[in-house]
């Protein structure tokens, strides 16, 4: 399941630099850690807008997810809360034939929306948009740790 992600002009540069000057210490993985942190501060904000929501997305809340990787922080879902958070296409299994009825996920959210914009996943993009100062107030703040660890000067 794909993942949202903001990303941030000069993180390609930085990351270069960082690998450039590796020794005993594996500055990207280092940014990978810090980036692990903010996609976990993220999704404690996804999940608690979540909860407020209400139906399949409040009870799948606590499926939220935060990773990191050297490139990127991201925030997700664990299955099998999919459906709850990126909304389906049209009924599946047990409800395919049940017309007649409200649907059993909400609509599906599709690809052409921005982190923190309008559309994007249900519970999480919302509270991305909300959060943002807040989001990279933290990114800020552990990138620069990485920062000051590494180039001391």
């Amino acid at each position: 399941m794909a993942a949202a992600a903001i990303t941030l002009e000069g993180a390609k540069e930085f990351r270069s630099a960082l690998k450039a000057i590796e020794g005993e210490t594996k500055w990207a993985s280092e940014l990978a850690k810090a980036h692990k942190q903010v996609g976990q501060f993220t999704a404690r904000y996804s999940a608690e807008y979540a909860r407020g929501t209400g139906g399949s997305t409040a009870h799948f809340a606590d499926y939220v997810t935060g990773r990191g990787t050297a490139a990127a922080a991201r925030v997700g879902v664990r299955s099998p809360a999919g459906a709850a958070f990126w909304g389906a296409k049209r009924r599946t299994g047990w409800n395919a034939k049940n017309v007649d009825s409200r649907p059993q996920h909400p609509a599906w959210v599709g690809n052409s929306w921005e982190p923190g914009g309008a559309g994007g996943p249900y519970g999480i993009n919302p509270a991305i948009r909300f959060h943002l100062p807040e989001i990279l107030d933290e990114y800020l703040k552990v990138v620069d740790d990485v920062s000051r660890r590494a180039f001391p000067e």
